[in-house]
């Protein structure tokens, strides 16, 4: 991916992606629609306020299985995100919560989530990474050549996600 990103503020309805950790230059602002709600729409802008996309959690298909539409500017559904294994990040939350076992939960149980096209092809995936104290994820690419505007919006897409599953255990 071109642009990077160093630093991320998340308020629950409302985060900002800076372009360095001294938080002097906005790279995307993303807003939700509605503070509560199951199925809140999460919207990219740019600096200047232009859309870029936005990331739409399915509700009730979201209980079991996570399951998140990426939209384009115009609100147009372009790919899916879904969790690959749902029992791996149940585990995880339940193991997680018990003392001391809570440790290597983030070593034995790594949920994975699949981006995909609307066409069902594979094209990212997003994995939590195995870890004792503390939890990072690692984005793949599954095909080269992606356009420039879809890796951005499946990267805030992911930056999202991930914030949003980690806040349903």
């Amino acid at each position: 991916m071109g642009d990077h990103f160093s630093s991320f503020n998340n308020f629950g309805d409302a985060s900002t992606v800076y372009r360095d950790t001294s938080k002097t230059a906005i790279f995307c602002d993303i807003n939700a629609d509605r503070i509560i709600d199951f199925s809140a729409f999460y919207r990219f802008t740019d600096p200047s306020g232009a859309g870029l996309g936005g990331i739409r959690r399915k509700g009730w298909r979201s209980i079991w299985k996570a399951h998140y539409e990426l939209v384009n500017e115009n609100s147009q559904h372009v790919m899916t995100i879904h969790e690959e294994n749902p029992m791996a990040k149940f585990m995880d939350g339940m193991l997680g919560e018990i003392p001391v076992l809570g440790i290597f939960s983030g070593y034995l149980f790594n949920p994975k989530y699949l981006v995909t096209a609307l066409d069902g092809t594979p094209v990212m995936r997003i994995t939590k990474e195995r870890s004792f104290l503390e939890s990072g994820f690692k984005l793949d690419a599954l095909v080269q050549g992606l356009d420039p505007e879809d890796e951005l919006r499946i990267l805030m897409g992911a930056l999202m996600m991930i914030f949003l599953e980690r806040k349903r255990g």
